[in-house]
Formats: C-alpha cells, structure tokens, sequence
C-alpha cells in the first residue's frame, strides 16, 4: 500500500502525462510499456521497490489506467491490492481533471464522460438544458459528491455523510433564508439516492423528505425553469422508495408537491388500512386527484365507514358533519367523471391540492345523506355508471400546477380538525 509520505509527494506533484519526443504514437507505446513494467514490480520483494513503482504509476496519470486494471487480474495478491489502490487514486484524479475542464468551458466538453451526467439527465426527464445548468450548480458546490459517482460504496458512504451533514445545516438556518441550502444541493441528493447500487437507510430517506422543504429547493419545485424536471425527479423517487417508509408521512409529503406519484401510497393505504379515519380520507382524495376507475372497489370499502372526521359549525348555526363514508361517495362519484354537487353534496368546493376541500364533502342533516347515497344507488343500476368514467393512464406524468388557493383560503390541518370526534 502508498505509504502516507510517497502519497502525498505523488498527489502535491500532481498527475503528469510523460512525452517522449519519438512523436505521440511512439510516446503511447513506450508510456504503456513502463506502466506494464512498473505493475509487476508491484510484486517486489523489497518495500522500498514496491512503493516507488506505485508512485510512478500515478504519476503517469490516465496513460496508466489501461495497465493498473490489468493488474488486478495478477496471481499476486500483493499486486492486486497495490492496483486497486491505484485505480481508485488515477480515477478520482482524472474526474477531478474532467469537471475542472467541464467548469472552464462546458460547451467543449464530452458530457458523457463526466461522472454522474447520464443519471442526471435520466432524473430529469431527459431535459438536457436543465440537466446541464444544474449539473453545473452540483460541480461548484458538491464535487464530492460527483467525484464518489463511479464507486458504488464510496458514493453510498459521501451521501450518509453529506444528507445529516445538509440536515445539520438546514437546523442551524431554520431562522436564516440567507443560510438555506441552495435548490442543487437538494437536488444532488435526491439525484444520488437514485443510484442504482445506492441503497440509503429509512432514517436517510426521511431526512431527505425534511430537506426537501428547504425554501429554494421547494420554490424550484413549485414554479420556474426547473419545475417540471424536479418534479419528475420526485416522482421517480417516490415510486422506488414509497414502500420504505411510513406510507402516511409519504403521502403528505406527495400531496403537498403534488406528485402524481402521490396514488401509491394511497392505494397502500386504502389496500392495508390507515393509522387512523383522517389517513384514510387523505389517500381517497389522492385518489381522486390522480386515479381512475379501477380504484373504485378499494375507495367503496368505506361506503361503510360512518366515523365523523370533520365538523364545523356554520353561520347558519348549522354542524356540517364530514364522514369516511361521505367522502368514499364523493371520490367514486368523481372516478365516474361526475360532480358530487350533482348528487347532493351542496357544500362541496374545490380545493387546489386535494381536489375537493375535504371539510366540504359532508352533510348538515342525515336524510340529505341517506338521499346522496339512494341516488348514486339508482344511478348504479341504471346502468349509466358503467358508461362514463374518469379514465386515466396507469401512471400519469406530472401535471400542471391547479391555479394556487386565493389568501386566507387555505385550508390547514388544524383548521380542518377543529371539532373533530375522537376516533
């Protein structure tokens, strides 16, 4: 192995390429042969012999390469451990190399040969010019990160580090917008989960899901330039990791973005039971947001279900009661393309995130509820139900944004749960 001395000597040096005045093809051959030569003596006997032999092949910087991996095919054991030591050194020289030349003049470089690029553009949906300017971003601020990318347990470990080291910071700035983490180091990392040999713990993902409402990466998220790839970025992310992690937390999480992807938790949900009645709710309104028909039969399981979620008392002097039940209805009725205004539900709104304000799909007296129900019953048998439907593709693609709630409109949790019953 390098000894500490002969490594730092090599690495203050730097990488060289040696030129032989015979002309570069000459040069070529007559570097190749001394790194072959340098690799054997790998093996020496003396320590001494062994160590210098590793000095010079990372001095010879990438003309090395090609003979170092040969070597890792030796019988020698001593000889195999040297080369892969190396390779590691010539490797991470030669990226840092590619993304200095890559930030001098992105327009002159080979995209493909930098460490990272093609997972980002496939995050990305394929848009090339947002890949390219955030890759940038990621090369100035995370280049540990990308210098990690072609070795799956150095890169596994850099992210442990840099996700609670994002996560330190972002406690830190949780007061200062100036001292928020930036819309690509969020990124870099939601990016790098998607590694293929990465495999990042439930605490890691969870982490992650915090950071994502750092202000920069969120506004990237929610409008701008950058919008519609981030958000396919998300997408990609939640469907590989959905079923690692709380599915309520999880669909919050979606809803809040509105994320198409936001449907397979809330299938998870509505197949396995929610922690509670409000969970439900919340994954039949995703449903209706981005479902079809054939979530109809899992959402009519709770035609049953008469727990009060919701009350709120009116103007009127009125209690508007919202049951499990009375929402099931509302999100089959809008699975068939229809409006649950139309079947007795007078005080439904819209709702920019849940497609209806999940307050409003109730009812203030029980016979206006049994008389919703009779009609969607008659309307069943009829017949006319199997005719119309709200037919969606298996996986939507992300849609545009619903126009946001006018100020003072929102509907927060809180607000929501003012008089709710115990459940």
């Amino acid at each position: 192995m390098l000894s500490v001395a002969l490594f730092r000597r090599v690495v203050g040096l730097g990488i060289v390429v040696v030129v032989c005045s015979a002309g570069p093809a000459q040069a070529q051959e007559d570097t190749a042969a001394r790194a072959r030569q340098l690799v054997q003596q790998l093996g020496a006997e003396r320590f001494e012999q062994r160590e210098h032999a590793a000095a010079e092949l990372v001095r010879l910087g990438p003309a090395a390469r090609e003979a170092v991996r040969q070597g890792l095919q030796s019988p020698d054991p001593e000889v195999r451990k040297r080369c892969r030591t190396i390779l590691r050194l010539l490797e991470h020289h030669w990226l840092r190399q590619r993304l200095a030349q890559f930030l001098a003049d992105p327009d002159a470089h080979d995209l493909d040969q930098l460490p990272g690029w093609k997972d980002f553009l496939q995050a990305l949906g394929g848009d090339r010019k947002v890949a390219l300017a955030l890759y940038r971003k990621v090369a100035r601020e995370q280049q540990a990160l990308l210098l990690a990318w072609t070795n799956p347990q150095a890169l596994q470990q850099t992210l442990r580090g840099l996700i609670r080291g994002a996560y330190l910071q972002a406690r830190s700035g949780v007061m200062s917008q100036a001292r928020q983490l930036s819309m690509a180091h969020v990124a870099s990392l939601f990016i790098a989960t998607l590694h293929p040999a990465v495999k990042p713990g439930n605490e890691e993902l969870l982490t992650l899901i915090t950071l994502s409402y750092q202000i920069h990466f969120r506004q990237g998220v929610m409008e701008g330039t950058y919008a519609p790839a981030l958000r396919h970025m998300l997408g990609q992310w939640l469907e590989r990791y959905y079923d690692q992690m709380d599915a309520y937390r999880v669909l919050s999480w979606a809803m809040n973005y509105r994320l198409p992807a936001a449907i397979l938790p809330a299938e998870r949900i509505l197949k396995g039971g929610g922690p509670n009645n409000h969970v439900v709710v919340q994954a039949m309104l995703a449903v209706a947001r981005d479902g079809n028909r054939r979530h109809v039969p899992l959402v009519k399981r709770h035609f049953n279900n008469q727990a009060v979620v919701y009350q709120l008392r009116r103007r009127s002097n009125d209690i508007l009661r919202v049951q499990v039940r009375d929402v099931a209805l509302a999100v089959v009725i809008h699975l068939h393309g229809l409006d649950p205004k139309d079947f007795g539900f007078a005080e439904r709104r819209t709702d920019a995130t849940y497609v209806y304000a999940p307050v409003s799909l109730g009812f203030t007296k029980e016979e206006a509820r049994a008389k919703a129900f009779r009609a969607w019953e008659q309307f069943e048998r009829s017949g006319k139900a199997d005719r119309v439907g709200k037919e969606l593709p298996e996986k939507s693609q992300p849609k545009p944004l619903p126009p946001k709630p006018r100020p003072g409109r929102s509907l927060g949790r809180s607000r929501l749960r003012s008089q709710t019953d115990a459940l």
